[in-house]
């Protein structure tokens, strides 16, 4: 059995990020971020078998943790984790030069994949179980500074960290900006992604172009998710570059 690549530690001036290459030369480079509340591992290690699968194609992987999350022990809000997110891809396009960066997101970070038009030869966008933002709005009236869970939830707080993108048994304990989250929300209207990997029932309205899971938990707890989701990505985006 090939052993799994191993991710290298990148200093991005201050900022660390993880980088997994492929063994071979690589085809382009795909930047991932986690979703809020979680960390550059994902739920259920998930972005780190995502980054596994995309190396298995020829893609060089970007993880890194975003501010107030991980190790990563800045607090700040949208400007400073927006502004990491961009270091990391200029870091991905420096370092795997005359490629396409790709991009992938988990729930609401889906909101920092570039918007716009894609330019020609520009990689794809993917956004994995991205939530709908119309949602979200009444969770954010009147919230506080600082959303910070508290045990035992109640049902409306499991279904909006479930929505954010966190599992919510896991997020006791943090406190992430509320301007961070209703900014993130804001910009998640303009759904700035090329395809979408989403569960059944998911509104047509969020994801646009899809493609379906077969679960219907959108924090891909199942094992059989997880590893499709590991599988599917990394081959839009090398198909999608072609």
């Amino acid at each position: 059995m090939t052993p799994a690549p191993r991710p290298r530690r990148l200093d991005l001036g201050g900022q660390v990020a993880w980088m997994t290459e492929p063994v071979a030369e690589p085809a382009g480079s795909v930047v991932i971020v986690h979703g809020i509340g979680e960390n550059r591992t994902g739920n259920n290690y998930l972005l780190r078998a995502l980054a596994e699968g995309c190396a298995a194609v020829g893609l060089t992987a970007f993880r890194f943790d975003l501010p107030g999350h991980g190790e990563n022990t800045a607090t700040g809000g949208h400007p400073e984790a927006s502004a990491l997110v961009r270091a990391v891809a200029a870091a991905a396009g420096d370092l795997v030069p005359d490629r396409p960066v790709h991009w992938t997101a988990r729930g609401l970070s889906a909101a920092f994949l570039p918007a716009g038009d894609r330019p020609a030869g520009a990689g794809l966008r993917v956004a994995i179980a991205p939530p709908d933002p119309v949602a979200l709005r009444p969770s954010l009236d009147g919230a506080p500074a600082l959303l910070t869970p508290t045990e035992p939830l109640a049902p409306e707080e499991n279904e909006f960290w479930t929505a954010v993108g966190a599992e919510p048994h896991l997020v006791g304990g943090l406190s992430v900006p509320a301007a961070l989250v209703h900014a993130l929300t804001v910009d998640l209207e303009h759904r700035p992604w090329d395809v979408a990997v989403a569960p059944p029932g998911t509104p047509a309205s969020v994801t646009g172009p899809s493609v379906l899971v077969s679960g219907a938990d959108p924090l891909l707890r199942s094992e059989f998710d997880r590893a499709a989701v590991s599988v599917l990505v990394p081959r839009l985006l090398r198909e999608g570059q072609r």
